[in-house]
Order: structure tokens, then sequence, then C-alpha cells
């Protein structure tokens, strides 16, 4: 079995490595006994401010506790589609200048000029993606300082984080920074573009749906590969795949609910 997540979650592990969905232990969706003062979530690429809002409206009326959103705007529709293009034109053209050269009239001096475009081009795409990554890194810290600054101004209180898609990557760099308060905090993801190693917090589960191609190539691609990982595998024989990403897709399923309200229970006292 990959990680563990202690009395929380009765689960068994599968061929895989991964744990399956149907062995969650069933329990009550009162929370009575809460500790979890307060619940960050943090949306993936491309999600508007409203949009995200939403999610943290509908994860507070889950739990009855407060929910704030540490917006990611790092990665906008805007940024995301520009980046594209200019990486996408780019190559192109740098792929048809050395074509002309060979096959046109002029081709050589066709070629020169359309390859410096291309290439000045995908160099811009190259230096958004390092303004994107220090953004990152930026909101990041961000995170890791407005966790760190509620439990020291609560030190009975537990923090929970909600990562979606790109938060995840966020989170883990966040996490990262919180080593001394790792044991008061809970992490959960649902499409997480990684897998938050067990190590980093004091309970971690890692959603993934079976259609979500979208977050097992940005796992494939960028997932951390050191670490025990709790993951989860969500069985889906209905969503379209696109859908199947999406935040408001993962929290309307009851195994993410369940997680969701088991982790922010109080964890027993140890004598």
């Amino acid at each position: 079995m990959e990680g563990n997540v202690g009395p929380i979650l009765e689960i068994s592990p599968t061929p895989s490595g991964c744990i399956e969905t149907d062995s969650l232990a069933r329990q009550s969706n009162k929370v009575t006994d809460a500790v979890t003062g307060k619940i960050l979530y943090c949306n993936g690429m491309t999600t508007s401010e409203e949009l995200a809002l939403t999610h943290a409206r509908t994860l507070e009326a889950l739990t009855g506790i407060e929910v704030e959103l540490h917006y990611n705007n790092t990665t906008s529709a805007q940024k995301a589609l520009t980046l594209l293009a200019k990486i996408g034109i780019g190559t192109l053209a740098v792929s048809y200048a050395l074509v002309a050269q060979k096959r046109f009239i002029f081709g050589v001096l066709l070629g020169r000029v359309i390859g410096l475009v291309g290439l000045s081009t995908f160099i811009s795409g190259l230096f958004d993606i390092n303004t994107i990554e220090k953004e990152q890194i930026s909101s990041a810290q961000v995170l890791a300082n407005r966790v760190s600054s509620y439990l020291d101004a609560h030190p009975l209180d537990h923090i929970t984080l909600i990562l979606h898609s790109q938060g995840a990557d966020i989170g883990h760099r966040a996490l990262e920074k919180l080593s001394a308060y790792k044991d008061r905090i809970n992490v959960v993801t649902i499409g997480g573009m990684i897998d938050i190693p067990d190590n980093l917090a004091l309970r971690v589960v890692n959603f993934v749906n079976d259609n979500d191609m979208i977050a097992y190539l940005a796992k494939t691609l960028f997932g951390p590969r050191s670490g025990n990982k709790t993951k989860v595998q969500i069985k889906d024989d209905k969503s379209p795949y696109l859908d199947s990403h999406y935040s408001a897709d993962y929290l309307k399923r009851e195994q993410v609910k369940e997680a969701i309200l088991n982790l922010i229970r109080r964890p027993p006292i140890m004598p």
C-alpha cells in the first residue's frame, strides 16, 4: 500500500498500488467534533476567481467550516492560451523555415526570416514559462505564510488544504516550507497535477478520476518521484474526459465528501 492515512480511512491496496474508493469506510456526514478551524482551497489553472469562490462556498456548505480561497491566478486562461500560441507558432515557424530553405525559390532568405521570427516567438514562450514559475513560487510563499500565521494565532487548531489541479503544485511548494507545522495540516488533492507525499502533512489523500487524463498526464510529467503517496482512484464510466477534471465534478462525489469530512475531525489525542 502506498502511504498511510492513519485511523481516518480504512483502505485496501490494489495490485496497482492505488486505493479503491469502494473500500473507504462509511461514516456519518455530521461533523460534531471538528477541530479544523479553517479550510484553505486553492484552485487550478485557467479558473476564474468567481468560479473558484463558488467551489469554496460549496466546501463551506459541506463542512460547516470557514473556507478561504487562496486564488491561484499564476496561469490564467489568457496566459495559457498565449503561452501555447507562442510555443506552437514558434515551433511551426522554425520547422517551416527548415523546409523552405530546400524547396522554395528564395528559400534561404525566406527560411532565415521565418526561422528568426519563429525562434524569437518560441524563446518568448520560454520566458513566459519562467515568469509563471516565479509567480507559482510567490503564490506558494503567500499560502505558506497564511497557514503559519493562522496556526500561530490558533495553537489548538488544525488547518486543511484542499488543492485542485495546479493548486496541488502550489500546495506542495508551500508544504515544503511548513515542516514545523506539518502535524497540524491535513491535505486533500482533487485531480492534482502532482500527488502530495504523505510525509509533508499529518494526513494526506490524493484523489484522481480514472477518466481524468489531464491529471494523469500532469502527474507523469511533473509529479515528484519520491515519497509514499496515499492515492484514491475514482472509478468512472460516465463523466466525459474533460468534465472529469473539473473541481465541481470531484466535489460532488461521495468518496471525496467523505474523505474531507473525515479529515477535518479531531485527530486522536496521544497519551
